[in-house]
């Protein structure tokens, strides 16, 4: 394990310990602001890991991410990407139209299986979708298999 070593400046110590005396900090900010400061002190990393309750490689990443963005990279974490968006509120609606249409023949109503058989075939780039998005598209969109368009129940 290579050994990062870490020497604030006195204005970024300053602002690290006052920030630390004020409070109302996350775990995970306080542990990068004791993580920062007690590495300029000379501690190594196991031994800061143990006093912190936190894996090695955390001190590490923290003490990686202050080398390339400064104390305050060190203290914010960046921003997550996700997972990329699949279906748009285009391909909801579409799904949502089709709900709200006749059964095909041969069914008295629509049921997820259905529906969803329909929508990989009918509706564009939703060749792959699930049961289990079908019915969450339909819950996000308050409708229920169980009522018409108007929200009457069926009879």
């Amino acid at each position: 394990m290579s050994k990062i070593s870490i020497k604030l400046m006195s204005k970024e110590k300053r602002i690290l310990m006052k920030e630390r005396e004020v409070g109302g900090l996350s775990k995970r900010k306080s542990d990068r602001i004791n993580i920062l400061l007690w590495s300029d002190a000379g501690r190594d990393a196991q031994t800061i890991a143990e006093l912190l309750h936190v894996h090695v490689n955390t001190v590490t990443n923290v003490r990686k991410n202050y080398l390339k963005r400064g104390a305050s990279g060190a203290l914010e974490e960046l921003k997550r990407p996700g997972q990329p968006i699949r279906y748009t509120t285009d391909h909801e609606a579409n799904i949502v139209a089709l709900a709200c249409t006749t059964p095909p023949e041969g069914s008295a109503r629509w049921t997820l299986e259905l529906l969803t058989e329909q929508a990989r075939n009918k509706v564009t780039a939703c060749e792959k979708i699930s049961k289990s998005r079908v019915r969450l598209v339909l819950k996000k969109m308050n409708v229920s298999l169980g009522r018409s368009v108007c929200g009457v129940l069926e009879q």
